[in-house]
C-alpha cells in the first residue's frame, strides 16, 4: 500500500515537472521570437546609420547590411553562451566523477 502511494506521488511529481518544463520552453521560445522581431525591426531601423539620406535599393541594402551584422552578433553571442554552459557542465561532470571515485576508494 505504501509503495503504491509513493509511486503515485512520484508520478505526480513527474507530471508537474513535465508541465513546468513545457511552460519554461514556451516562455523561452516567445522570448527568442520577441528578441528577433525587435532585432530585425525597430533596432535595425534605429541603428542603420545614414539611411535617411538614401532611397530605394540603396536604403534596402543598408538596412540588410545592418541586419546581417546584428544577426551575426546575436548568433556569435548565442554560440559563446552555449560554449560557456558546455564547459561548465563538463567541469561539473569531471568533478562529480572524481568525487565518486574518491568515495568508492574510501569505502573499499
Amino acid at each position: 500500500m505504501i509503495a503504491k502511494i509513493a509511486g503515485h506521488s512520484a508520478s505526480r511529481r513527474s507530471a508537474a515537472a513535465t508541465v513546468v518544463r513545457s511552460v519554461a520552453v514556451s516562455f523561452a521560445t516567445v522570448g527568442i521570437v520577441g528578441f528577433l522581431v525587435l532585432l530585425l525591426g525597430p533596432i535595425t531601423h534605429r541603428t542603420t546609420v545614414g539611411a535617411d539620406n538614401l532611397t530605394g535599393k540603396e536604403k534596402a541594402d543598408a538596412v540588410n547590411a545592418t541586419r546581417q551584422v546584428l544577426l551575426a552578433a546575436a548568433g556569435g553571442t548565442a554560440v559563446l553562451a552555449g560554449l560557456g554552459f558546455t564547459a561548465r557542465t563538463y567541469y561539473l561532470s569531471r568533478r562529480g566523477q572524481r568525487t565518486d571515485r574518491y568515495t568508492k576508494a574510501i569505502t573499499q
